[in-house]
């Protein structure tokens, strides 16, 4: 009976799909990555924006390569945490995107854009990042690990 906590805050830790730090893998993993999803959750968040009064946002290379150099790091380390490719402002600068506003979501485990979107407009930080005021562009990658237990992680960096 002492793994029923322990699983019970995994399944948390899962269904919450937002902010925190959990390690699932050893460093350095083979990763696959897919940015496949970002025209579907540009047109979902855009919709989202449209239902709320706000601009819609369109896919950004510069983002992408923030968004895919986050998702890549956390499917390497295991490390779902804001911090597992460098601080995110440094990310940001890193690929020399210009931003007055910026803001960045991440999910674990989610098996869709749809998915990953309802866990974080449930959550009043991810909601707030989705609906910046000034946003119009976005970078969304999904990097899996690969392996037995590897886990799907997702990187959603929204921008002005």
């Amino acid at each position: 009976m002492k793994r029923l906590p322990a699983i019970l805050a995994l399944g948390v830790a899962l269904a919450l799909g937002g902010c925190g730090a959990f390690r699932f893998a050893s460093p350095d993993r083979p990763v696959v990555v897919s940015t496949a999803y970002a025209s579907s959750g540009a047109s979902a968040i855009s919709a989202y924006r449209r239902s709320r009064g706000l601009s819609p946002v369109k896919v950004d290379a510069s983002l992408m390569q923030v968004a895919e150099h986050q998702a890549r790091a956390m499917a390497r380390t295991g490390e779902f945490s804001h911090n597992a490719g460098g601080a995110f402002y440094g990310r940001i600068r890193q690929f020399g995107t210009a931003h007055t506003a910026a803001a960045e979501n991440l999910s674990l485990g989610a098996r869709s854009v749809e998915e990953a979107m309802s866990d974080w407009k449930a959550s009043a930080e991810h909601n707030k990042a989705l609906l910046l005021p000034k946003a119009t562009r976005i970078g969304l990658v999904r990097a899996d690990a690969a392996g037995p237990g590897g886990q799907r992680y997702w990187a959603l960096v929204i921008s002005d």
